[in-house]
């Protein structure tokens, strides 16, 4: 049987309701903490990314949080929390594997040396990367083609502004 909340349905299965109750209310705090997050980061991307000039500069970062709070908002309101909690998941797994395989590539390819230490390297950034992709291919195929597909509207977008910016300069 295939089911969302496993985890929930044996605690329920053997009349642990209460726990089942706590695990819920757990999983929707955590994806409501996950989501604020990435809405409390957005405008730094924003600011950055004015700087490069590749979104026009704002005066005070006010409005790139207005604008992400408006954005995360809706889709979250017009979304399904399944939904936007794979999403969530794909994302936040996709960041880190990227930052596992770029901390091994600064590290080994570029040999530069970071201010900050990590044990058994490389260990851990191996088996964190390998652990990102194990927990990603778990995710179901819609999930994976809402992922590809916002991956490449940021991609096209992103080439869109260099032509840009080039023109600009």
């Amino acid at each position: 049987m295939n089911v969302a909340d496993p985890l929930s349905k044996v605690l329920n299965d053997i009349n642990l309701n209460w726990a089942s109750s706590i695990l819920a209310i757990g999983a929707l705090i955590s994806t409501t903490t996950v989501l604020l997050a990435f809405q409390a980061g957005q405008p730094r991307i924003f600011l950055a990314m004015s700087r490069d000039k590749f979104i026009p500069k704002f005066k005070t970062p006010f409005i790139s949080i207005i604008i992400c709070g408006l954005i995360v908002g809706i889709f979250s309101a017009i979304s399904d929390i399944s939904v936007v909690a794979e999403l969530t998941n794909i994302g936040t797994l996709f960041t880190f594997f990227i930052i596992n395989l770029g901390v091994l590539y600064l590290r080994i390819k570029k040999q530069i040396n970071l201010p900050f230490k990590t044990p058994l390297f490389p260990s851990f950034q191996i088996l964190g990367a390998i652990s990102c992709l194990i927990l990603m291919l778990s995710l179901p195929k819609i999930t994976w083609f809402r992922f590809i597909l916002w991956l490449i509207v940021g991609i096209i977008i992103y080439f869109i502004s260099l032509v840009l910016r080039k023109k600009a300069v």
